[in-house]
């Protein structure tokens, strides 16, 4: 009964029947919403419009029928908005995924299941995906390249042999780079590689520095860069041109 009542207290405090506000990207507005006495969250877009027809991309309500454990762990568009890479987990793991690519005007799968992943983005071209893998200690040290409808074995671009670190891949929001971010709790480094050019080698951004971290933000005409050492514990904000940062003379402290 005590049970039964913190559950029914804790519902009771729940908006049920609830929508995320829709977010604008590449023509298509795309938000998640939930419905009241379902678990989990439905995933939708609308082309072009708000009040366009409703297209459900993921409803992990239905993903989840019948298993004793699932997570969907999230999702992400190809660039010509056909594709979905998507991850999820059927053991209770937040530390690994099982990696799945969904033809969204079929709705059905490709034949395309990658275990051990810890996330993953797309490149430009609509077909090659980067992905983490996760070592024994479920730790993401690898960045491996795969090609939809290619023969090919998928091709190991990094991995961070620092046990100290984590390593995740991630695509600016001018969708231009792919960045590899390997991090600890005191120190970040950051490679990258055009988005448009996915089987070039990966660049450095800043060499590692112990004690140094830095995130990296694109933009259509410059970098800015969040900087923190032990001389400034509560950050600096750094602007960069988008050619010649590497010399350290570019960069202006906004």
């Amino acid at each position: 009964p005590l049970r039964d009542k913190i559950y029914n207290e804790i519902i009771g405090r729940i908006k049920e029947t609830d929508e995320s506000y829709p977010t604008l990207i590449d023509g298509f507005y795309y938000y998640s919403r939930t419905e009241s006495g379902k678990q989990y969250r439905i995933y939708c877009r609308k082309n072009g419009s708000v009040d366009a027809k409703e297209e459900i991309l993921f409803d992990a309500n239905v993903m989840a029928d019948g298993k004793k454990t699932f997570l969907f762990n999230g999702y992400e568009i190809s660039t010509n908005n056909n594709l979905a890479l998507y991850l999820f987990n059927e053991t209770g793991s937040y530390a690994e995924s099982t990696l799945k690519v969904k033809d969204l005007a079929t709705g059905k799968d490709l034949d395309v299941s990658i275990d051990g992943i810890a996330n993953a983005v797309w490149a430009n071209d609509n077909k090659t995906i980067f992905y983490t893998k996760i070592d024994k200690a479920l730790r993401p040290y690898q960045v491996y390249r795969h090609e939809l409808g290619s023969d090919k074995k998928d091709v190991l671009v990094y991995e961070e042999k620092d046990a100290r670190f984590n390593l995740y891949v991630d695509k600016s929001k001018t969708k231009k780079n792919i960045f590899f971010v390997t991090s600890s709790s005191t120190t970040t480094e950051y490679r990258y590689l055009s988005a448009d050019k996915p089987t070039e080698k990966e660049k450095i951004f800043m060499p590692r520095v112990q004690d140094v971290e830095y995130y990296v933000i694109e933009t259509t005409d410059r970098y800015f860069v969040r900087y923190k050492d032990k001389e400034n514990l509560n950050g600096k904000i750094f602007e960069t041109p988008l050619t010649g940062f590497e010399d350290k003379r570019t960069w202006k402290e906004v």
